[in-house]
This record gives structure tokens, sequence and C-alpha cells, in this order.
């Protein structure tokens, strides 16, 4: 347990996951192994938000379950992949830890089985914009 409450500590001061929790509005969950062993293979982070920014981010989120369920993706899935391997590679090497970061619709389908890390809300319990979001991130730095 002391495993899963460092990587938990670990996780809520990294600067970049807090700017992507605030970026896309969402609830980021800790997941799979790394809540059962040790010594995981992977990190499973999961990044929910709602069905709305989904569909503003990236694609009717209709869309997306069908593209996934039929493997007939379109440019839009595409480029939710390729933003999720971004920001896992980004976690990865800030982190060096092996990190599999996903960005899922808050829908009936995918019910999230985690630890919640960490909330949309600024610290001073309001949402923001993202100018705002960037511009606090740039006076931090």
């Amino acid at each position: 347990m002391n495993f899963v409450n460092n990587l938990i500590d670990t996780l809520k001061q990294n600067k970049i996951l807090q700017f992507i929790v605030r970026y896309f509005q969402g609830e980021l969950y800790l997941c799979g192994s790394a809540l059962h062993f040790d010594k995981p293979r992977d990190i499973d982070l999961r990044l929910i938000i709602s069905k709305e920014n989904f569909d503003n981010f990236f694609l009717n989120s209709e869309n997306w379950v069908k593209q996934g369920q039929s493997g007939e993706w379109k440019v839009e899935r595409y480029i939710w992949a390729r933003i999720c391997v971004l920001i896992t590679s980004i976690l990865s090497w800030d982190l060096g830890l092996n990190i599999d970061f996903e960005i899922y619709p808050q829908i009936e389908k995918y019910k999230v089985d985690g630890v919640l890390i960490m909330k949309k809300i600024n610290s001073k319990g309001e949402e923001e914009t993202v100018k705002e979001i960037i511009k606090e991130v740039l006076d931090e730095l």
C-alpha cells in the first residue's frame, strides 16, 4: 500500500498532470495493476471529461465509441489516439515511469474502476478558462 500512496502523492504534485486535468476540465483516476501490485507493468491513468468537452475536443462520443468497436477509425479518432500517446510520452519522461494515459468521455460505457487523483477545479474552487490556466502555469515557472 505504501507504493500506491507514494504514487498518488507523486501524481498529485506533478505540474504537467495538474495542467492537463485543468485544461481538459476532467477528473483523473489511477487504475489497473498499480492499485494491486508494488511493481506494476505500467501506471494506468484515465482522464474522464464531460461528454460535451469530449465532443468539443475530439468528436461526437457516440461516433467515437462506434469507431472503437468497429475498428473503422476516422481522422478524429486518430487525433484522440495521438493526443493520448503524446501525453503518455510526456508523463513517462517527466515521471520516469511507464505511464498509460487515456482520455474518455463521461458516459455509461466508460465507468472507471480506480482512485480519484485530481478534479477539474482550480485552487479557488472554480472552473477557469484555458487562458487563465496557461497564465497561472507560466507564472509558477
